[in-house]
C-alpha cells in the first residue's frame, strides 16, 4: 500500500531553510598543541604575508597566558581567538573583539558555531557588545548575520 501525502509529509526530513536542528560541532578551548596546525591554516588561508613566528609567540606568551582576557577556541576544522578589551575614557565597558576566525575550507558552519561560543562567553565575561575584527579575504557578512551581527559604521583609516 502506497503511504499518503500527509504520511510522506510527515516523515521526511526538514529542508533546507526549515526549522532543522543545527548542525553540532563539538567547542575546545585551543592549546599549546593546537599550534601547528593553527599556524599552517593560517599561512594557507591568510596571505602571504601572515606570520606565523609572530603568531606562535604572541599565541604561546600573551594568548594562553591570560585566559581572563583571551578566548582561544576550536572546532575539529575551525578556531577563533577572542579579546576583550576596555577603552580608557570608558574603563567599565567590556568589549569582545574577534581576532581571528578562520576554518577549512568549507567549514563556514563551524566558524558559526565558534561566534556562537564566543558570544556566550562574552556575555559570560559582561561584556557590552561583541566585535568580529578578523580580517580576511572572505566577507563574513552572512555568517556574522547568523549570530545577530550587525554592521556597524566604517572607521576611517590610512593605509601605510
Amino acid at each position: 500500500m502506497r503511504p499518503s501525502t500527509d504520511e510522506f509529509v510527515r516523515n521526511r526530513p526538514p529542508s533546507y531553510g526549515e526549522f532543522a536542528e543545527r548542525p553540532k560541532f563539538a567547542v575546545r578551548l585551543l592549546t599549546e598543541d593546537d599550534l601547528p596546525w593553527m599556524v599552517d591554516l593560517g599561512q594557507r588561508r591568510y596571505s602571504i604575508a601572515f606570520d606565523a613566528f609572530s603568531t606562535e609567540m604572541w599565541f604561546r606568551n600573551n594568548v594562553l597566558k591570560s585566559p581572563l582576557i583571551f578566548f582561544p577556541a576550536r572546532t575539529d576544522h575551525a578556531f577563533t581567538i577572542c579579546m576583550i578589551i576596555t577603552d580608557a575614557w570608558l574603563p567599565g565597558l567590556r568589549i569582545c573583539n574577534n581576532l581571528l576566525l578562520n576554518s577549512e575550507e568549507g567549514a563556514v558552519w563551524e566558524e558559526i558555531t565558534l561566534m556562537r561560543a564566543a558570544v556566550e562567553w562574552a556575555r559570560k565575561r559582561q561584556c557590552a557588545e561583541y566585535r568580529i575584527w578578523s580580517d580576511t579575504e572572505v566577507d563574513l557578512s552572512a555568517a556574522a548575520a547568523r549570530v545577530g551581527a550587525e554592521t556597524t559604521a566604517v572607521r576611517h583609516a590610512v593605509k601605510l
